[in-house]
């Protein structure tokens, strides 16, 4: 079936309307937790909104964010929030769209994870990963980093690098385990 080309403005409409839904779920948890006095304390004793997007839109999710980052940012508040974007699950009928609107997301965001399983190697051995990485599942890289993740927030020390830019990717049985390379 032939995909449906998505006009430009449609496009911005739905953006807007997820950071419309995120402002607001944002500023109801605060105002929530402020009047529950249940959350834990992120800093100095006040609540903390952490959001957990799962398998985010990149168009939306590209127009979305910075909005909700400028209002966050501009406004000191206790929020924290992690996307995952799929990007081989997403429509790709605009791959020009697609890929200008996954940049702008990495470059929005403070720090970027990208996770590679050896369960899609397809080479000579079947799909079989490396053998230096053979009890390995997959490779963790750290794609960026910015200065407010890199360093010891706890202490207020000098902004630092990661040991390391790629992690190994463990699995023993349900937990996951990260360990330097």
């Amino acid at each position: 079936a032939d995909a449906v080309p998505i006009s430009p403005s449609d496009r911005r409409q739905s953006g807007f309307r997820l950071f419309r839904q995120l402002r607001d779920g944002v500023l109801k948890g605060l105002r929530q937790d402020a009047s529950d006095g249940s959350a834990a304390a992120f800093d100095g004793g006040s609540p903390a909104v952490r959001l957990l997007l799962l398998d985010a839109p990149v168009s939306d999710l590209a127009i979305a964010l910075p909005l909700l980052l400028s209002i966050v940012r501009s406004q000191s508040l206790p929020v924290a929030i992690m996307a995952t974007v799929r990007p081989w699950n997403c429509n790709n009928s605009d791959g020009a769209h697609f890929r200008r609107s996954l940049v702008s997301l990495r470059r929005t965001c403070d720090a970027v994870l990208q996770c590679r399983s050896f369960a899609s190697v397809a080479d000579c051995r079947l799909g079989q990963p490396p053998p230096e990485f053979r009890d390995l599942a997959g490779i963790l890289a750290i794609a960026k980093a910015g200065a407010s993740v890199a360093g010891d927030i706890g202490s207020g020390s000098a902004v630092r690098r990661p040991p390391a830019d790629r992690y190994g990717l463990k699995r023993d049985r349900r937990k996951l385990n990260v360990q330097m390379l």
